[in-house]
């Protein structure tokens, strides 16, 4: 499953790029994330999509305090 992301309130191009890498780590999560256009593309399995996105969360969290996220419809 793909879900895509408005992402808001990251500092600069390396610290997009360092949570890109830091989400990527995560088991059977892909991310994409843009930070000129302010965009995140997560990719998990269907069935572990809800738990994939909690980690994501508390990853972005942990590096961006300050970033908001909100899905794209």
């Amino acid at each position: 499953m793909t879900a895509n992301y408005e992402i808001e309130n990251i500092d600069c191009a390396n610290c997009a790029k360092r949570l890109e890498n830091a989400i990527n780590d995560i088991p059977d999560v892909e991310c994409r994330l843009s930070f000129a256009m302010g965009r995140m593309k997560i990719t998990a399995p269907v069935e572990s999509f809800d738990e994939a996105m909690k980690k994501v969360m508390k990853t972005i969290k942990k590096l961006e305090p300050q970033a908001v996220v909100s899905k794209i419809r």
